[in-house]
């Protein structure tokens, strides 16, 4: 009998889209002579779905039809183990398991999944999963303890100040006294957790700082300050000792936070070799974050000029870390750039603990 794999997708997050690209990748790759491949789609209301036609990303250029044709779904523990897809609302008479899988394979991107929401979930089925667990997940996508990680690996960081809305309301002069002794203007104030430049703002004095707080902020942000870098990624699969067994790298010319503040279009290539100095750096952030038998996608800053305290011309300095594939179409980049299959090597690890292919 084949294993049940439910790859999960979408979510409550403002990179949904771009995981129902990665998710439906994983989808189309998994060898179907050894497993029996399921689509779980999350929508943005949080509600799953199932459906053979949710395997083709086709349904999803009409998005009320698509729905409209799969089966509302609720994942819960199934009698023999595993779990079962339980038709949501259940009909009075009748069947309602409309279907079952035996392990999990979240590929999904950003808040309500990607930091551990998600993982809880299916730990709390029984099931198992291929991705971080729940500590690791929410440290991944909280950046102010993130950052306590990477400086306990030597790995340089921005330093940041972590604050709400309600401790400005309540003491502006005692919070705008911790940031300027921690940045000089300006400064990128971003959700602490957070993805894909999603409310983030680039601050150039006290008297935005301001106006940023006139409007209501229920979510805990981070301030650190700006600097002048370029965006280098460090993307691969590692293995279950947190040594990389493949590893690359993408470079992104234009800041993110420029392209959706300014709705412009992103564009970004491979480098054809992992610089010495960034490599160094990569393999440190995986062992430091404890990744082991996963994809990973860690993103630094490339300084573009010195930068007393964090480093000279040339140097790292970590933004973020991800346990997860880049997004969208970003693996099949990986693949023709460096005429490998990531997928397969995904798989050898999960099977082997190493290369065979």
């Amino acid at each position: 009998m084949k294993t049940r794999v439910a790859v999960i997708f979408g979510g409550k997050s403002v990179e949904h889209e771009v995981s129902i690209i990665s998710g439906l990748q994983a989808f189309a790759a998994l060898d179907r002579a050894k497993y029996e491949a399921v689509p779980l789609y999350i929508a943005k209301d949080g509600k799953w779905y199932t459906g053979e036609h949710m395997g083709d990303i086709e349904s999803y250029k009409d998005m009320k039809d698509c729905l409209k044709r799969a089966v509302r779904v609720v994942p819960t523990s199934g009698e023999k183990g595993g779990a079962d897809l339980l038709r949501w609302p259940p009909k009075r008479f009748g069947r309602n398991v409309v279907g079952s899988f035996d392990v999990a394979l979240p590929v999904v991107h950003g808040t309500n999944v990607e930091d551990g929401t998600l993982s809880g979930y299916l730990e709390t089925l029984g099931v198992p999963y291929a991705a971080c667990d729940v500590t690791s997940s929410a440290l991944g996508m909280d950046k102010y303890q993130m950052k306590g990680a990477l400086r306990q690996a030597g790995i340089p960081v921005l330093e940041a100040v972590q604050f709400t809305g309600r401790e400005y309301t309540a003491d502006p002069e005692s919070l705008v006294n911790r940031v300027e002794a921690a940045c000089a203007y300006p400064v990128i104030v971003k959700p602490d957790n957070g993805c894909g430049a999603e409310a983030t703002y680039k601050l150039r004095n006290f008297t935005e700082l301001k106006e940023f707080y006139a409007e209501p902020h229920n979510v805990r942000y981070i301030m650190e300050e700006y600097i002048n870098g370029t965006i280098v990624s460090f993307d691969g699969v590692a293995d279950s000792h947190c040594v990389p067994l493949f590893y690359t790298s993408n470079v992104f010319p234009t800041p993110l936070l420029d392209i959706v503040s300014q709705n412009g279009d992103l564009s970004y290539w491979t480098q054809k070799s992992v610089p010495a100095a960034l490599k160094d750096v990569g393999f440190r952030t995986i062992k430091a974050f404890g990744a082991k038998s996963r994809f990973f996608h860690c993103e630094f800053f490339r300084l573009n000029e010195d930068k007393p305290g964090l480093g000279k011309k040339g140097d790292y300095v970590a933004l973020e870390v991800n346990m997860r594939p880049a997004g969208g179409y970003t693996p099949d980049m990986i693949n023709y750039a460096n005429s490998v299959d990531c997928y397969q090597i995904w798989a050898d690890m999960v099977c082997y603990d190493e290369l065979r292919h």
